[in-house]
């Protein structure tokens, strides 16, 4: 019923911009590029914010943002949410050249996911690009039979203007404002983990937040002094299980990049302990911060660290070797010191000015012609 509603609502749409178009009352822009963000206060808007910002310094007003696909012709139409597309595809004007970001998803991911991953395979016909951000994820869509020229390689981004370290002492400044005592380990979790977008008192497994305590249960064991720092909504299910076991913890709601970049200098180090990832953006806006990340293997962070060299990763999931891994860069000033520098050889690759033209370059030049 849904999709029948969907429909309708989008042939009324089309028929009225068709009309507005066929009496001259409405010109279509210059543009030839258009980003399809779901809306303005989530993770893909500032995604295509930063590459529509990089693409019009190159070529002057050739790419806009929108939220709804509009009757369009002769456009590359760039979807940044792959949910949004399998959504829209088949009721969109036949003449533009579409392209999707699929960031994330496997069928093992539970019957949701997988009829999703289904349909989003029928669609790749419609498709003249798949733009993923790792190389774990490509691998798969190959593996699922995408064609090879039809995929691209594109990291997610990073602002380095707004995610930086600081100096010892802003960094005692930020931590005091927030009472953290001085033999405080503070660790860092940014990610959603929780179902819904309310308390998410329900764990979003698939992110990893039973893992997470079981890490923090684990040094709490060893008598360290943990502190854990949260953002974002529904981390209901992390907090009780933080308080159950008497361990302080900061939960904030922080609404734009530079409010986030102040969080990340207060901490010791990043936890990233998912399942399935995309980025996570936590692991690159970490790295520009200065902060030593500890991971498991997903999305990104096997293409951007180098297990013991500029960060930790763990291969197979487990709460013990993640708590060994942040028990090292505690206890050893040095190790974490190299993992912080060697991070920072690694963001030319991720930062938003190298992104944004690679999407130009290898994506929608191609496709389109620009002036």
């Amino acid at each position: 019923m849904k999709q029948y509603i969907k429909f309708f609502l989008f042939f009324l749409h089309v028929k009225f911009w068709f009309c507005l178009k066929f009496l001259k009352i409405w010109k279509e822009d210059n543009c030839k590029i258009r980003f399809v963000s779901e809306n303005k206060n989530w993770s893909i808007y500032d995604d295509g914010f930063n590459i529509t910002k990089i693409v019009n310094l190159r070529k002057k007003n050739s790419m806009k943002i929108i939220f709804f696909p509009k009757y369009y012709e002769n456009n590359v139409i760039h979807f940044g949410s792959q949910y949004m597309w399998v959504d829209w595809y088949k009721y969109l004007n036949k003449k533009n050249k579409y392209v999707v970001s699929f960031f994330h998803g496997k069928f093992e991911d539970g019957p949701e996911v997988s009829k999703h991953i289904k349909k989003f395979i029928e669609s790749v016909p419609f498709l003249s690009a798949i733009i993923t951000a790792s190389n774990i994820v490509k691998q798969r869509l190959l593996n699922w039979g995408i064609p090879k020229e039809k995929l691209f390689l594109i990291p997610i981004g990073v602002d380095l203007k707004v995610f930086y370290p600081v100096r010892k002492s802003l960094k005692k400044q930020i931590r005091n404002k927030y009472k953290i005592q001085t033999n405080e380990i503070v660790i860092g979790s940014f990610q959603k983990d929780g179902q819904g977008w309310a308390d998410g008192n329900s764990p979003k497994l698939i992110k990893g937040p039973d893992i997470f305590i079981e890490v923090i249960r684990i040094l709490r064991q060893k008598g360290y002094k943990i502190k854990v720092f949260l953002t974002g909504p529904a981390r209901g299910y992390v907090k009780n299980k933080l308080s159950n076991m008497n361990v302080p913890f900061i939960h904030e709601f922080v609404d734009n990049s530079n409010e986030m970049s102040q969080r990340y200098r207060l901490l010791d180090c990043y936890l990233i302990t998912s399942r399935e990832e995309g980025g996570p953006k936590g692991l690159i806006e970490a790295m520009a911060s200065g902060v030593p990340v500890i991971s498991t293997n997903v999305g990104m962070v096997n293409d951007l660290l180098v297990n013991g060299k500029n960060g930790s990763v763990s291969y197979n999931f487990d709460p013990k070797e993640l708590a060994n891994n942040v028990e090292k860069i505690i206890d050893n000033k040095k190790l974490r010191e190299m993992y912080v520098k060697n991070s920072f050889s690694k963001l030319n690759e991720v930062k938003w000015e190298t992104v944004g033209d690679h999407h130009l370059k290898k994506v929608y030049e191609p496709l389109i012609q620009l002036k």
